[in-house]
């Protein structure tokens, strides 16, 4: 069996209308740093929000990421509103 590679180099993800969770969130940002384009419906349920890798803010570690597009998310709980210049939090 061949060895995963550790890095894919993709530059659009997108998950449509399906609920993407905090743990493929992690799983693109350590495994797609080439990624430009992301689309995805981010609501993690009570238990996942609790999780610090639960945040939004995940995605500012992609330096390629240009545009971002979210069907739904807590934009105030994981402020989106400061995303969208790539401020530091």
């Amino acid at each position: 069996m061949p060895d995963t590679p550790k890095t894919l180099h993709l530059e659009s993800v997108d998950a449509g209308e399906r609920k993407f969770s905090p743990s493929q969130l992690s799983l693109l940002v350590s495994h797609c740093p080439f990624v430009k384009s992301v689309r995805l419906k981010y609501l993690p349920n009570d238990a996942e929000e609790q999780e610090e890798e639960a945040h939004l803010a995940k995605l500012a570690a992609l330096g390629d990421l240009d545009s971002v597009s979210l069907s739904a998310a807590d934009f105030y709980g994981h402020l989106v509103f400061r995303q969208e210049r790539m401020e530091p939090l």
